[in-house]
This record gives C-alpha cells, sequence and structure tokens, in this order.
C-alpha cells in the first residue's frame, strides 16, 4: 500500500474511524465507482478503529452462514454482493458487484495463503462439510479476514488504474474499440502519467517510451 497510508496509520493509531478509512484509499484514484466500490469495504480492512473489530466480528457471521469457522471463494463472493446491495440497492449494487468482480478472486488468493497453515493433517470431513486436509489451502480465516479486504482495496484500485489506461477513462465502454480489457504497449506508455500518483511504487517513475 502506499507509504502515506502507512505514515498515516503509523503516527495518527488513536485517529477515528473516518481518518482510518480514509487513510486505506490511495490518493490517485479518479473513478467514482471505485471509490464508492471502496467505501463500502474500507471499515473492514481497517485496522487501528474499534469500528472495524467491531464491523469484522458481526460481518464475519454473515460471510460464514455455517459457522464453519472457513469462508469460501462463494461465500466472500456472495457478501460482497450483499453488502453492495444494502448499500445501493438492487441495481446499483449489482452494477458495482459486476464492475469489479474480477478482483475477488485475486483478493482472496492473496488473502488465503497469509496465515500459516492449519497444524491438522488428518483427512476426512469436518464442520460444514470442508476437508480438514484442505482448509488452508482454499479458504479465508479469521486471522485473514482483515487482510482480504485490505487486498481488495488494492485489486479494485489497480482495475481503476487499468481502466484508466485501456479506452482512456474507468469503466467498460462498448463503444470504444480501444476499451476492449486490454492494454498494448503504446497504450500504457501513452497513459503512464495519468496512474502515476495511484500509490504503487510500480507506477510512479515508469518513462514515457519503452526505449527511454
Amino acid at each position: 500500500m502506499a507509504s502515506t497510508s502507512n505514515s498515516n496509520n503509523n503516527n495518527n493509531k488513536d485517529n477515528n474511524s473516518d481518518d482510518d478509512v480514509h487513510s486505506l484509499l490511495l490518493p490517485g484514484s479518479k473513478a467514482t465507482n471505485a471509490s464508492t466500490f471502496i467505501q463500502a469495504f474500507a471499515t473492514l480492512a481497517s485496522k487501528a478503529s474499534p469500528d472495524g473489530r467491531s464491523e469484522r466480528q458481526s460481518s464475519w457471521s454473515e460471510a460464514d452462514p455455517n459457522s464453519n469457522s472457513y469462508i469460501s471463494l462463494a461465500e466472500i463472493d456472495t457478501f460482497i454482493l450483499n453488502r453492495l446491495i444494502r448499500d445501493h440497492g438492487d441495481d446499483g449494487g449489482m452494477a458495482l458487484y459486476r464492475e469489479y468482480r474480477p478482483c475477488y478472486i485475486l483478493a482472496f488468493n492473496a488473502a488465503k495463503d497469509v496465515a500459516p497453515p492449519s497444524s491438522s493433517s488428518s483427512s476426512g470431513t469436518g464442520k460444514g462439510g470442508i476437508s480438514s486436509s484442505s482448509k488452508h489451502d482454499d479458504y479465508i480465516t479469521k486471522r485473514e479476514f482483515r487482510l482480504l479486504f485490505v487486498f481488495l482495496i488494492l485489486h479494485v484500485q489497480l482495475l481503476d488504474a487499468f481502466a484508466i489506461v485501456d479506452g482512456g477513462e474507468a469503466g467498460v465502454d462498448d463503444a470504444n474499440d480501444n476499451d476492449d480489457r486490454r492494454i498494448t504497449q503504446t497504450e500504457f506508455f501513452d497513459a503512464s502519467h495519468l496512474i502515476a500518483n495511484y500509490g504503487f511504487v510500480g507506477l510512479v517513475d515508469v518513462t514515457n517510451s519503452p526505449y527511454e
């Protein structure tokens, strides 16, 4: 995450919930939809605020409906959809859900291996129908739950930056032939200045030409 975010978190550990949430938002995001999506999950990613811990406790129960202490990708997918519909209604929530759905599996895969593997090596089926030998490989645990939303926010920011380069603006415009969810080398270097301030180190010093 951007160094400014880390600095804010380190220097303001007693900040209120809103300040802590805002520190998770990278500075370069220009897409209204990305900001709207992120606001729905930023408190869940907050480490310092009491509101973040409290909301994660209640949200864990919602995301783990069978109470087996492990959350699958399908359960996270459903949780994200329900949260967006709750905050933005059926149509608005579904539109946001679909726009950023490519990020969900990326965030899930990044978070699920953060905690040390389960000490259980026995085979068989545990509570909730999950094989005990595969729990730590394919599911989110409580220790990984907050980081899941940190990774989700980061991947939404990256998709936002990608969309700015691909077609010249956020989102997907079917009428724009260049807006095809692919980036050519020319597109990337022509638009690199538009995403230099997104807070990602790899985007800061991109030259205007691959040959410079």
